[in-house]
């Protein structure tokens, strides 16, 4: 009775409105609109109506100009990026970079490198004009001095290396790419994401001065860029959205860097020497790791529960701030530093490669990660399953012996797995109930990327009134900032990933260089796993590397099919 009343007021109103002057007047006024509006030239584009002869001559006109000014800005662009080629400072910096390379390739470092890496030092460079070496590194210098009087010492410094950097990258590209991916462990993350929009720009203008070589991108970095576009519109709509954007802004970028990483390798022997460099510096993480486990750190217990592990004193991070971030990064790298070490053939290679490979095992220990672990040994096994099960005999002799001399303090971590008792394993259960409440009333649109989006919403739903950053997880948080579209795009490019990888090693079976490839996809596996117990994107570092490393994979794809394909030529 109550619902037919509001009924019959609301349709009594509508009927006085439609006799009223008020609707005439409206009428009289949008009328001539919508008349105008339905024989317009969009009205009949937008809703596929057939349109007359002067229309199609009209858009064919139209079309014609924005082809023509598109043109003319593009002949500008090479016009421009051109003159910059043929400038003093890139003739400058392109003799000072092949004198020092000279220098490098003559000496005793430059020989070591050479033979660590396993391929031939380069010819001579010819274009070496010692009077604009001078010249270059004289102006260098002057504007450093400049510098160092004007400024203060750090933005001195930082003007300095800018500068070099920046004429080195416009010059050489593929120099930025060398200097990301090394740096990718230790610098911080706003200069990296300097570093890539530099490197950027000059692959864009790359493009642009030589339209011959297109833009090339694969199946991957299509899954990447649905992804890509996922992540804008959430931030977009996201619930603190100042916040998200500066952090979507930073997570773009690295993952644009899978596109010019793909684009500026060229060939295997840049790939393996970038591949080297990278593990080089696993190196020198692994090393700072070891002395911190010795020496001590400045975080003392913090990621410890005393009650329980009394007899730790302490877990290493390196460059990481983070021990879980830390064994992340070595889930990558070990798998790999093992797939080079067998891969190598000379002694000093395989010398390096395997000490680099105990190394990054010992650090794996000392950072107490439960979740690397397992990781770890997930990705052993699937290592040994599909490269050589020989293996397993190895690997399981080597773990009967650490089982047998490691200490009671590694054993009594890696049986706490699971225990309740732990207030870390507690913490992380709180957490994930919480999120899984969350996640109910977000689970299509999310609630956008960042720290401070995720703070905003999850106190509302916390379990135990436990607070926390993120969600412990890295599928679970994914799905909590992005949504539906957001786990969906992500997964696609997990499984895009080892699609593509396991038909690599399908497929080049007989090729030697099929353990490079396995060993990305036991890394990535660990890697993947240890994502369940934690969020592996937290620290901005790893995502570049992750992208980094998935690049790693398309690139070897790439290279063994064009050489199989140009076997196939030869033997036609």
């Amino acid at each position: 009775m109550h619902d037919s009343l509001i009924l019959g007021f609301f349709l009594r109103i509508a009927a006085i409105y439609q006799q009223s002057g008020i609707k005439h007047l409206i009428d009289r006024i949008f009328d001539p609109l919508k008349k105008k509006w339905n024989d317009s030239f969009l009205y009949h584009l937008l809703f596929l109506k057939k349109a007359s002869d002067q229309e199609c001559r009209l858009l064919s006109s139209f079309v014609h100009i924005i082809n023509r000014i598109i043109r003319w800005l593009s002949k500008k662009l090479q016009a421009f990026f051109g003159l910059f080629s043929n400038s003093a400072i890139t003739y400058g910096t392109r003799s000072t970079v092949n004198y020092l390379a000279n220098l490098f390739h003559k000496s005793f470092f430059g020989k070591l490198f050479y033979r660590y890496m396993e391929l031939k030092i380069p010819e001579g460079y010819s274009s070496v004009n010692k009077k604009a070496v001078l010249y270059t590194i004289g102006a260098w210098f002057l504007v450093s001095l400049l510098g160092a009087v004007l400024l203060p010492l750090k933005y001195a410094v930082l003007l300095s290396g800018g500068i070099v950097f920046a004429a080195l990258v416009f010059v050489y590209p593929v120099f930025g790419v060398f200097t990301v991916v090394v740096g990718s462990a230790f610098l911080p993350t706003m200069a990296l994401v300097g570093m890539i929009l530099l490197t950027i720009v000059s692959f864009v203008a790359r493009l642009i001065k030589q339209p011959k070589k297109p833009l090339k991108i694969d199946l991957l970095g299509i899954a990447i860029g649905v992804f890509f576009v996922v992540i804008v519109i959430s931030s977009l709509f996201s619930y603190e959205r100042t916040e998200s954007l500066k952090v979507a802004a930073v997570v773009l970028v690295f993952m644009a860097f899978y596109v010019v990483l793909y684009n500026l390798i060229e060939n295997k022997r840049q790939l393996k020497a970038l591949i080297s460099l990278f593990l080089l510096t696993g190196l020198g993480i692994a090393l700072i790791g070891i002395y911190q486990n010795f020496a001590g750190t400045s975080a003392g217990n913090v990621w410890i529960d005393q009650d329980m592990f009394s007899d730790i004193q302490g877990r290493v991070y390196s460059t990481f701030d983070n021990p879980n971030v830390f064994g992340e990064y070595l889930l990558l790298l070990i798998p790999l530093s093992f797939a080079w070490f067998v891969h190598m053939k000379k002694p000093l290679a395989k010398s390096i490669t395997l000490m680099n490979t105990l190394f990054l095992c010992l650090c794996m220990i000392f950072t107490y990660s439960r979740g690397c672990w397992l990781g770890l040994i997930f990705a052993v096994v699937l290592f040994t399953a599909f490269y050589n099960k020989h293996y397993f005999v190895l690997f399981g002799i080597v773990g009967v012996v650490a089982v047998m001399f490691l200490p009671d303090s590694i054993i009594n971590r890696f049986t706490s797995i699971g225990n309740l008792e732990d207030s870390s394993s507690l913490y992380r259960l709180f957490i994930y109930l919480g999120s899984i409440g969350l996640l109910k009333h977000f689970w299509f649109s999310g609630i956008g990327p960042g720290t401070p989006a995720f703070n905003r919403i999850y106190p509302y739903y916390s379990y135990s009134t436990i607070l926390a950053p993120h969600s412990h997880n890295l599928y679970l948080q994914t799905f909590i900032e992005y949504g539906l579209a957001g786990i969906v795009s992500f997964l696609a490019i997990c499984c895009v990933f080892f699609q593509r990888a396991f038909h690599t090693v399908k497929e080049y079976g007989e090729n030697k260089e099929k353990i490079i490839v396995v060993a990305m996809i036991a890394g990535m596996t660990g890697y993947l796993i240890q994502s369940v117990f934690d969020y592996t994107f937290y620290n901005y570092r790893m995502i570049l590397i992750f992208y980094t490393y998935l690049c790693f994979s398309s690139l070897y794809r790439k290279f063994l099919l064009i050489e199989k394909e140009q076997t196939n030529a030869e033997s036609i």
